[in-house]
């Protein structure tokens, strides 16, 4: 469940709204062993919104987000005791 949440102002007071959707999110983790407490790796994270979603102000779009995204980066993981 994807949760887009949204809030503005209209002349004096604020408006928001706030609308879940369905949406697949999967990763893909890699990592090297660096010694025996430390490594290091990629990851890669991706979302797909199952269903699209709009949001209009004043029959004005505004917003509409994409339906697929992604995320890569690199990762350090180290054992403390």
């Amino acid at each position: 469940m994807i949760l887009t949440s949204m809030t503005g102002r209209r002349s004096w007071r604020p408006e928001s709204t706030r609308r879940v959707g369905g949406g697949l999110e999967f990763g893909l983790l890699a990592d090297v062993a660096v010694s025996a407490r430390v490594s290091i790796g990629a990851a890669v994270s991706a979302l797909w919104l199952l269903g699209a979603q709009s949001y209009a102000f004043e029959n004005t779009s505004v917003f509409q987000p994409p339906p697929f995204g992604a995320v890569a980066g690199i990762r350090l993981s180290a054992a403390l005791d």
